[in-house]
């Protein structure tokens, strides 16, 4: 069985944005690469030009593979950074992110932990505490449980909802984190 073709409208599309050339080293001839590794599916932001060379060593083969995820933010915001190896730590960082269930009714200590690691790093950064500051706002805990100590029952389904409304909070916030860190990328040495 054949690929599916890609349509010529959305192809054009796509290496016209990237003036026909590679999106990490600007050879020309590129193939489109797409990120989901789904052949039918031609949304624009699921392709991606690739010179051979990065589409058949980088891509597929496993051993040197671009991670979907970091492949997808190179594609939304074209920063090379997101591709150095440098950027690797605050992205492994930032992950749990992407694992966040509003339904999940546990408890949001691990989630908060995992946030204190992260604003933690990127305190460590060049204009770190800024951001830092501006993605604590959007991940800390904004809630205040208010009731009668000795409805236990009661207690538990505020903390219940408290736990839902604080994972919401941060999906809700995701996008604006994440182009945090994108925008912090560009105050880095490593730049």
């Amino acid at each position: 069985m054949s690929r599916p073709i890609i349509p010529k409208p959305i192809r054009e599309k796509v290496l016209n944005e990237y003036n026909h050339r590679c999106a990490i080293g600007s050879e020309d001839k590129p193939h489109l690469h797409h990120i989901d590794e789904d052949p039918t599916n031609n949304d624009i932001m699921n392709l991606i030009p690739l010179c051979p060379n990065c589409h058949l060593t980088d891509q597929h083969n496993p051993t040197k593979k671009i991670e979907q995820y970091k492949l997808q933010l190179f594609r939304q915001y074209k920063d090379p950074c997101i591709l150095k190896s440098q950027f690797h730590p605050l992205y492994s960082r930032f992950l749990f992110l992407n694992d966040i269930d509003e339904n999940d009714d546990s408890s949001t200590r691990e989630l908060e932990k995992q946030s204190e690691t992260f604003l933690d790093f990127i305190e460590e950064l060049e204009m770190g505490k800024t951001f830092a500051k501006e993605i604590k706002k959007l991940t800390q805990n904004h809630f205040t449980i208010v009731c009668d100590i000795h409805d236990k029952e009661k207690i538990a389904r505020k903390i219940k909802q408290h736990n839902k409304e604080h994972r919401k909070q941060i999906i809700d916030n995701k996008d604006k984190i994440v182009s945090l860190i994108i925008e912090i990328l560009r105050y880095q040495s490593w730049n």
